[in-house]
């Protein structure tokens, strides 16, 4: 590599550790743990859950679970890429350009 190549490749890299420096600090700030924010949401989440759990009719709970598999592969689907994503995060932050 020539010089100007490598210059401009460690300032990408500034940048984007600056970038990504960044984001986490909007995030400790305006989304994480201690917010409000983010307890509506994961209550957005759960309360339903929870009244499904209770109310439920138990003798039509299976069917109606897994009666259509096209709700189930969306589930696995977005589950997986919360994962990947959540793994790429902590590649990235902490690993790769540290």
């Amino acid at each position: 590599m020539g010089d100007g190549q490598e210059k401009l490749i460690k300032t990408m890299q500034g940048i984007q550790t600056h970038l990504l420096n960044t984001g986490t600090d909007y995030w400790e700030k305006y989304s994480s743990f201690n917010t409000w924010q983010f307890w509506l949401t994961i209550a957005f989440l759960l309360l339903p859950l929870i009244a499904l759990y209770f109310f439920i009719d138990r003798k039509r709970a299976l069917p109606l679970g897994f009666s259509d598999l096209t709700f189930m592969y969306g589930f696995l689907t977005s589950t997986h890429l919360a994962g990947l994503i959540i793994i790429g995060f902590t590649l990235t932050k902490y690993f790769l350009f540290s």
